[in-house]
């Protein structure tokens, strides 16, 4: 090897302690990456087994470590070379944790100290040389990602910090930092910048950088294996692409869609549970799987299959997205996975029970997923693969009847294998006969289906044949569905179900257009009239389990026709759907989109809904945590990772303060310059950090920093100082009552502006819902959110539309100018049409709801006569003065006044409005001096109202006493009037206030909310709800007994 090309050595003492020492080579012949050659020039290894393989994110390079060796080889995988050689010596028995970037950065962590290495140029980055970094912080996670940036997680302030590698003195900085809620800690960062993050209440979520959005991918429900204890989350894996998640955890590998927002299916390493066909089938249809198959030992023995040599430990072999790479005498081999799997013979047809998912794969997860997801919502979307294989034939039953193979008959029969049927239409009755061979005997299945339409006679159009038990069959009075339930095949169990059925008046001139309607990529969902006029169907629906998508139309249906036996049956199966399957939020939704309909004609059910659904989540255990006492009902979404990438400059002061809080002299000495620069700004001083602060410019992210520039952040911590209790987090029931249609967000903007979707929360202002505690969170969370500062802003515009035209109006000349008037008449005709405004759409939405309003009314009594100020106003101060008439010799007196009374401010206390109320405030008292200068014989009205006003106040200030005495037994009454006041001022505010695309923000109209409640305060609920004997109605057994166990209260 020439001079040019040996590369230099540098040795590196990490710690003296423990004897960690490192040298890195250069590499510089070419090492084909081939087991056939044993003749090798360079042997990177040196004979010895390779103990780990790590992949760098882009999948282009790859690190061996051998632990005989006391060596690291970093390898091209492309170029088939080994370029660096890394020797490390070990003070202690320990595992190294080993990642690399694409742009030759080497990190290693022995288990007490992680180390950096540039390879490229040959030295260490140190710790100090990150910008960010304190001695003191505890990392517990580094990796890179696709733009060769490294990724630390440090544990004791919960922040995740990503520095660019890209080398400048030896520096590196950190380019982004995001804080982690406390209820959760990091499992691990997907090269494509997706945290995947642990919960205390065992549930695992995935929060997207990019997008700001996240999931609740995994609960562990089952107990945990013992050998794992807390170093659980450490054997978690992750990989995902732009449409899966896909999870390595206790011994199976989960898979996510992100699209559909479910799970499609799970990997076993059992081949008991799982059949090697379906591993082969997931390989080839998902590459961000196959890291994963690691642990499968299915895919593990195909590789070795396919290896020149029997590769014995699975340890030594690695599968990228790409390549499976196996270790053979410390030389690596290579198979393209991509290739091999393309090979086989993956069909369908293949597969042993495969689940609808992989049936059909291109439909569920190509360009129709969206249209999938809306039709049939997570809790139904498994379904889609059962209604596709009709469509086809739908289809083509169509084109027969069009082509006329389908003569108009009574009567007609089919058949296919063992079953033959026979169709018959009598006086509005479809009549259905099966002839089926259970084991070796004919057995005869009857069907009567009444039609209840009158307003058209019921003829058959055509039938088709679909497998051996489903049949087509369209009529003038719509499209059937029937299959043959051959579950239990004794002959009492056997029976023809009506699996789907959409009614629709089909005749010769339209039969084209219905054709065309059952063209679109999934079957329509039944309409009203399908359960209306086919009780048999609405039967079939409550019995068959793969009809649950229609519950939510079923139950609009029962609930228009009151009937109650089915509202009651759907009501308790999807509460047992919340309680036994795997996405089980969304069964919720089929009842909370029904409440508007519930309110207005069965609102014990809303009662029902609030008790049975009481203090709940959506997981195996509740979170129980240190809060303060105020956070009691505290509304939020789950989780939400704050953007801390503004702080950076901030946090980067406070590493060095920190730093220099070492040496008491700098600490002084800066402490000193921080006085001078505050001290004349300290007037604005708490008013520029809040912004600062609630803009994430600054944040208390090291808080054991007492500098004068953190004094806000003390200050606010001292004197907001609550009490710590012990809370627990409940899960809103109300699923998706906040969103707001269509939930696709395709919309018409302009239409949406003047007459918009109102969410079932808009229509469901019910006193059933804010008597609980989840009312009243969904209430604080709008609130919070948008609310209070809504509301406010509508409040100030009033005001600022009261001032300026009652100081036009009622300001004497001589106090204001021409000038300064008309502006201020110019500002309350614009701030009046932006009232106007708001007031036309709201008629626009509900012209009688508008007129019914007593303070619409009112209010379009005043008009601006009422403030006309012309000299001839019996008002004016100067027409009320005392006069004094001169009386003539002949004793007449003279009409005009002789000498006038010069008026005081007194004299007409109301043309002030400061001096009117004081003068209200006077007759409240009793003197009434103030009224005294009209005659109430010349002004009766004036007489009427002072009675009535006197009688009134009376009236209410006797009330009012009598209601303090009842406060505490109307306490709870007046608090669900005051929420049912908010929600109704919410409601407004979102209707008229809130644009169109606002009012799709999920992060203020979230599909599910969350809430502290106090555990004391939980006790106390629960023993109220014991007295009322509401706690052992709810279906959730289990669920109430496991927080129980919790709270340690007695079952």
């Amino acid at each position: 090897m020439s001079d040019e090309n040996k590369s230099a050595k540098v040795e590196i003492d990490i710690d003296k302690s423990d004897d960690f020492e490192i040298n890195i080579d250069k590499i510089d012949n070419d090492n084909d990456i081939d087991p056939h050659n044993d003749k090798n020039d360079i042997d990177p290894h040196n004979g010895k087994d390779i103990t780990k393989m790590e992949i760098s994110a882009k999948e282009e390079h790859l690190v061996t470590y051998s632990k005989d060796d006391n060596s690291i080889v970093y390898w091209d995988i492309e170029k088939k070379r080994a370029e660096f050689r890394v020797n490390v010596k070990l003070g202690r028995d320990t595992d190294l944790c080993i990642r690399i970037s694409d742009n030759k950065k080497l990190a290693i962590d022995n288990g007490s100290h992680l180390r950096i290495y540039d390879m490229e140029n040959n030295q260490e980055i140190k710790l100090e040389n990150l910008d960010c970094h304190h001695p003191t912080f505890d990392y517990r996670y580094f990796t890179f990602n696709l733009n060769d940036e490294f990724i630390l997680y440090e544990r004791d302030n919960n922040i995740v910090l990503f520095y660019s590698t890209q080398t400048k003195n030896k520096k590196w900085k950190c380019k982004r930092m995001y804080k982690i809620p406390k209820d959760f800690e990091l499992i691990s960062v997907s090269k494509d910048d997706k945290l995947y993050l642990f919960s205390n209440d065992h549930s695992i979520y995935a929060w997207d950088l990019v997008t700001e959005k996240n999931l609740k991918i995994l609960s562990i429900t089952e107990e945990l294996p013992k050998d794992l204890g807390k170093r659980f989350k450490k054997h978690i894996r992750f990989y995902n692409d732009e449409n899966f998640i896909c999870i390595y955890v206790v011994g199976k590998i989960p898979i996510f869609s992100t699209k559909m927002e479910t799970h499609i299916g799970t990997l076993y390493n059992s081949k008991a549970k799982t059949d090697e066909t379906h591993v082969y089938y997931y390989a080839w249809r998902l590459p961000s799987l196959r890291p994963l198959l690691n642990n499968i030992d299915v895919m593990l023995e195909y590789v070795r299959s396919k290896s020149p040599e029997d590769l014995k430990d699975k340890d030594k072999i690695q599968i990228t997205t790409k390549y499976a790479l196996g270790i053979q005498k410390g030389r690596i081999w290579k198979m393209d996975l991509e290739e091999s799997l393309a090979g086989m013979d993956l069909t369908i047809e293949n597969l042993k029970n495969p689940s609808e998912f992989l049936k059909y794969w291109d439909e569920y997860f190509g360009n129709n997923s969206e249209l999938i997801r809306k039709t049939f919502k997570v809790h139904g979307v498994k379904l889609f693969g059962i209604y596709k294989p009709f469509l086809d034939n739908i289809n083509e039953l169509f084109e027969e009847v069009i082509d006329g193979k389908h003569e108009e008959e009574r009567k007609k029969e089919s058949s296919l294998g063992i079953i033959r049927w026979e169709i018959i239409i009598e006086r509005r009755i479809l009549k259905l006969k099966a002839f089926i061979t259970i084991h070796g005997k004919v057995t005869t299945l009857t069907r009567d289906e009444n039609l209840n339409d009158r307003s058209m006679t019921a003829r058959l159009l055509g039938i088709k044949l679909f497998s051996q038990v489903n049949i087509i069959i369209l009529t003038t009075k719509g499209l059937f569905i029937y299959f043959i339930d051959t579950k239990n095949e004794s002959e009492s169990n056997v029976s023809i179900i009506l699996f789907y059925y959409y009614y629709m008046e089909i005749n010769d001139e339209n039969v084209e257009e219905c054709k065309n309607f059952f063209l679109k990529p999934t079957l329509p969902l039944p309409n009203y009239n399908s359960f209306k006029f086919c009780e048999g169907f609405v039967s079939d629906i409550q019995s068959n389990d793969k009809n649950v998508i229609y519950y939510e139309k079923l139950l609009t249906f029962g609930i228009k026709e009151h009937k109650f036996d089915l509202i009651n049956k759907i009501y308790e199966n999807s509460l047992k759907k919340f309680k036994y399957e795997d996405e089980t939020r969304d069964y919720l939704t089929i009842i909370t989109s029904t409440m508007p309909l519930l309110k207005e004609y069965y609102p014990e059910f809303i009662s029902k809904y609030s008790s049975d659904t009481s203090m709940i989540i959506d997981s195996y255990l509740f979170n129980v945590k240190d809060n303060d006492d105020s956070l009691h009902l505290y509304s939020f979404r789950h989780l939400h990772i704050v953007n801390l990438t503004r702080s950076i400059w901030w946090y980067k002061y406070k590493v060095f303060m920190n730093k220099s809080s070492w040496n008491k002299l700098y600490l002084r000495l800066y402490n000193f310059f921080q006085i001078l620069i505050i001290f004349p700004l300290f007037p604005i001083y708490f008013i520029t950090f809040y912004i600062l602060s609630k803009y994430k410019f600054i944040d208390n992210i090291i808080d054991n920093v007492y500098d004068v520039f953190s004094l806000y952040f003390y200050i606010i911590e001292r004197f907001s100082k609550r009490t710590k209790t012990k809370t627990i987090t409940f899960m809103n029931p109300y699923i998706g009552f906040v969103n707001y249609p269509p939930y696709d967000n395709y919309y018409d903007w302009f239409i949406e502006l003047f007459r918009p979707q109102p969410s079932p929360f808009v229509e469901s202002i019910s006193r059933e819902i804010y008597k609980t505690w989840d009312g009243e969170t969904l209430i604080n969370f709008k609130w919070n959110h948008y609310g209070k500062y809504y509301y406010s802003i509508i409040w100030i515009g009033f005001m600022f539309l009261l001032g300026c035209f009652t100081a036009a109006a009622t300001i004497p000349q001589q106090y204001i100018d021409d000038d300064v008037r008309k502006k201020l008449l110019i500002a309350s005709i614009i701030l009046g049409f932006i009232h106007l405004s708001f007031e036309v759409r709201h008629f626009i939405y509900s012209p009688i709801k508008w007129l019914t309003n007593f303070w619409n009314i009112f209010e379009s009594n005043f008009s601006f006569d009422e403030f006309n100020t012309n000299n001839n106003d019996p008002n004016n101060p100067w027409n009320i003065a005392p006069a004094y008439h001169q009386v003539f010799e002949n004793g007449t007196v003279d009409p005009n006044p002789f000498i006038i009374q010069q008026p005081d401010e007194n004299t007409n206390m109301f043309v002030d409005f400061g001096t009117s109320i004081f003068a209200m405030y006077k007759f409240l008292t009793g003197d009434s001096s103030a009224l005294s200068n009209w005659a109430y014989k010349d002004d009766p009205s004036l007489a009427i109202l002072i009675v009535l006003f006197s009688f009134l106040i009376v009236v209410y200030l006797m009330n009012l006493f009598i209601g303090l005495l009842n406060n505490e037994i109307e306490k709870d009454n007046d608090r669900v009037s005051y929420l049912m006041q908010k929600a109704e001022i919410l409601a407004e505010i979102e209707l008229f206030y809130l644009l169109p695309h606002q009012r799709r923000w999920k992060t203020w109209f979230p599909e599910v909310i969350y809430y502290y409640a106090d555990d004391n305060k939980t006790r106390q609920k629960i023993k109220e709800m014991r007295k009322k004997s509401e706690w052992s109605t709810s279906p959730f057994t289990k669920l109430r007994e496991t927080l129980l166990k919790q709270l340690k209260i007695e079952n």
